[in-house]
């Protein structure tokens, strides 16, 4: 079964004041009592009177057999769970107040930028920092084993080179990425006949050339000379890598003819950040209440 909405309305009579859980047992569920919209788990406060409720239950995807249950309820919370969704209601309202006073202090330093774009790649330089201290690691050692560890490596390995065109520094303080080619090389034998070989002690020993490529511009510049002589042979063809070039294959730096080869592209778009309005303040704890899963809560009223 493909996507679809189902509806169902009906009318609750209260009879008297009391806090309730909006609750169906299927996350995606969304009521709207008396116009006021609620989610799975959130929590209202009801006055004496009437009532409409109308849930909106989404379904994604089900087998034609299948059965996705939903038991649309209220159900009545006690006098000590109250004060415990309205303290962390007045907590998280706290703390909503500070961050957009610091979003409003960032729009204003950074000239009126986009603080969502801002906050998307302040995370994803995070991720990548971690990921280049735990997954390369200092010495560029690597943490998994065997081919495991270049999948994890190759996002972070990806990301160092351009950033540090970008920003002028790199993502951590440690020598890691930048010996991350060299240190592969290390752990080869050279023969006189022109063959590296080399045992998994730590981590795989081999390199494909797109990561290869992607790291080079990192790997210190007295170093470069060599690592190029250890990544490619006598005839410019890779001496350690994941598989055997293929026959057609052109020497590394020779121009490849349209259509021939399609590699993988390392470069890197600049960060974009556009001018966007100021952040808007949080609205109040009366209007929005939280409760201990994060979630808002909201008052309903029928007058």
């Amino acid at each position: 079964m493909n996507f679809s909405l189902n509806y169902f309305f009906t009318a609750v009579s209260n009879d008297a004041p009391r806090w309730v859980r909006l609750a169906a047992g299927f996350g995606p569920t969304q009521f709207y009592v008396n116009g006021v919209r609620f989610l799975e788990g959130e929590y209202a406060w009801l006055l004496p009177g009437l009532y409409p409720v109308l849930v909106c239950a989404p379904l994604d995807w089900c087998n034609s057999w299948g059965h996705v249950p939903t038991q649309p309820r209220f159900v009545e919370i006690d006098s000590h769970e109250t004060k415990t969704i309205l303290a962390a209601s007045r907590a998280e309202y706290a703390q909503r107040i500070r961050d957009w006073q610091f979003d409003l202090a960032e729009w204003k330093r950074l000239g009126g930028v986009d603080i969502a774009c801002q906050k998307l790649f302040e995370a994803s330089r995070l991720t990548m920092r971690m990921l280049v201290e735990n997954a390369i690691g200092e010495g560029g050692f690597q943490a998994e084993v065997a081919s495991y560890g270049n999948i994890a490596s190759k996002p972070a390995l990806h990301y160092a080179a351009p950033y540090r065109r970008m920003f002028g520094a790199d993502l951590t303080p440690a020598l890691d990425f930048e010996v991350f080619v060299p240190r592969k090389m290390f752990a080869h034998a050279y023969g006189a006949d022109g063959r590296a070989l080399a045992q998994e002690i730590n981590s795989s020993t081999a390199l494909d050339l797109d990561t290869f490529a992607a790291v080079l511009p990192a790997v210190p510049e007295a170093w470069q000379p060599a690592v190029l002589w250890g990544g490619t042979g006598t005839r410019i063809q890779p001496r350690f890598q994941e598989s055997p070039p293929h026959p057609s294959s052109p020497p590394l730096g020779e121009r490849v003819p349209e259509g021939r080869v399609r590699g993988n592209r390392a470069a890197s778009k600049r960060h974009r950040t556009g001018t966007a309005s100021s952040p808007t303040a949080p609205s109040t704890p009366s209007s929005t209440i939280r409760s201990t899963s994060k979630r808002n809560h909201r008052r309903a009223s029928c007058r």
